[in-house]
């Protein structure tokens, strides 16, 4: 039993070629996560666009966009971006600037045809500033080393799953240390550790029944 379990995860992604969709996609099975595209509402189809497109990427310029889905009560986020000249791609940007996600553990990726991702990462860190960067992935030609890409994803989303029990079993270590669960309105028994989303209700586990009323997986994670 693992708390990436109950997480509600999803992976956001922006993608013009398919490149970032496919490693979006591969990453979304290996988390069980929802997927939302970001859809630019600018057309970007056509040859003479990939030079004005890589122009208003270095610029940093920002377009309207569309969300396949919400994304406010999500609690991981996997945000993934095609590199332009360098730089994430502009309606990744507009999403970065326009949701509030500096409070959540985020993961990032990026997807370009060279071998130097670090600049383009470092990009979507300095658009956001996020407290709790759980991980970063780069993916060079994804569509064509597609088994090499899949067999590259599915480690790092361990890596992912991993970090995040870790940490979220360490909050609740520190919040059974520092009061006791019936002042919480918890059960002891809390199923090895694992956090459900608040309901009021009771729930069994591996035969383990337990009871939540105050936290969700956000609560657990705000230590990370």
């Amino acid at each position: 039993m693992y708390v990436v379990d109950f997480m509600k995860m999803v992976v956001v992604y922006y993608s013009r070629t398919g490149s970032t969709k496919f490693v979006a996609e591969k990453i979304a099975e290996q988390l069980n996560a929802d997927l939302c595209e970001v859809i630019d509402k600018k057309n970007r189809k056509g040859t003479f666009s990939y030079l004005t497109d890589g122009m208003a990427s270095l610029r940093e310029k920002l377009t309207e966009i569309e969300l396949s889905r919400p994304v406010e009560d999500y609690e991981f986020m996997v945000i993934g971006s095609p590199v332009w000249t360098g730089k994430i791609a502009p309606a990744i940007r507009k999403f970065l600037l326009s949701n509030d996600i500096s409070g959540k553990p985020v993961a990032f990726f990026v997807t370009l045809g060279g071998r130097r991702p670090e600049k383009s990462l470092n990009h979507m860190k300095e658009v956001v500033l996020p407290k709790r960067l759980i991980g970063e992935f780069a993916a060079s030609s994804p569509l064509e080393k597609r088994e090499e890409t899949e067999a590259k994803i599915a480690e790092w989303c361990k890596q992912i799953q991993n970090t995040l029990n870790s940490n979220a079993t360490t909050h609740l270590t520190n919040i059974r240390e520092a009061a006791p669960f019936a002042k919480l309105g918890l059960y002891t028994n809390l199923c090895y550790g694992v956090y459900l989303r608040s309901s009021g209700k009771h729930h069994n586990c591996r035969g383990h029944l337990f009871h939540l009323q105050v936290f969700s997986f956000g609560d657990a994670l705000q230590n990370l």
